[in-house]
């Protein structure tokens, strides 16, 4: 990239350097905005402290903040007197966090298969996020898809078959389809009890048969985990 640059020409690069470490490459960005930091560095760093994508009345950005700061005595203030606005802190055996995430979010899945229209389905299903700090154990991302799985599809389905209100995620690019990594859809079952998946695009909801984004891999997705590589012990975080 830098090296198709003209000479003459102004490189911006904008992205997040606290956001977890890269697998492989390692943290490019993050490596980029200390050197910024440097007087006799070429390069220069401007830092937005505002988010606009959470409200001024949760202190989630407070506590991240905390978090990222290696200050472990203020956050685990913060979250063992509920101090912090809109999060609440439960810990346990992996055991007593599963049921715990599955009673708070089964009838949420629920009323979101009793939508009147997909339109507001995709939209229910925006509301609510379930992320998990491992993929395995008691109260890992998989275990808790299979259990919720079973306690909503019909009796003697498959594991993986799709049903009616089970969200969906793609997890590899598919420019023909215009589908891409991370995206989020649900299985839905229309007027002649056909079942299409559905994901939100500009133009609107739009349907494909549930063949259809195979080849792009999709998988089940009612808890998700934020990042194996990097997590030590079991945690859900439940965000509406």
């Amino acid at each position: 990239l830098v090296e198709a640059v003209p000479p003459g020409a102004r490189l911006i690069l904008i992205g997040d350097r606290d956001q977890l470490p890269s697998v492989e490459t390692g943290d490019v960005l993050a490596a980029l905005c200390d050197a910024a930091g440097d007087a006799a560095s070429p390069l220069a760093r401007v830092e937005l402290m505002r988010s606009y994508r959470q409200s001024a009345e949760l202190d989630i950005a407070a506590l991240s903040a905390a978090v990222r700061a290696g200050d472990s005595a203020q956050a685990l203030e913060c979250l063992a007197s509920n101090a912090c606005r809109g999060v609440r802190w439960r810990h346990g055996r992996d055991t007593a966090l599963a049921t715990f995430v599955l009673e708070a979010t089964l009838p949420h899945y629920r009323a979101i298969a009793a939508a009147p229209d997909v339109a507001t389905a995709l939209s229910m299903l925006r509301g609510q996020r379930v992320l998990t700090a491992v993929r395995d154990g008691d109260a890992g991302s998989r275990v808790l898809n299979a259990r919720i799985a079973l306690a909503l599809q019909q009796p003697a389905q498959r594991p993986d078959a799709f049903f009616h209100g089970r969200p969906v995620m793609i997890r590899e690019n598919s420019y023909r389809h215009g589908l891409y990594n991370g995206d989020v859809g649900i299985v839905w079952q229309d007027e002649d009890g056909a079942l299409r998946v559905w994901f939100d695009t500009d133009e609107g909801p739009r349907a494909w048969l549930p063949a259809s984004p195979s080849r792009t891999a999709v998988s089940t997705r009612w808890p998700r985990s934020i990042d194996s590589a990097v997590a030590t012990s079991g945690a859900a975080a439940i965000a509406r």
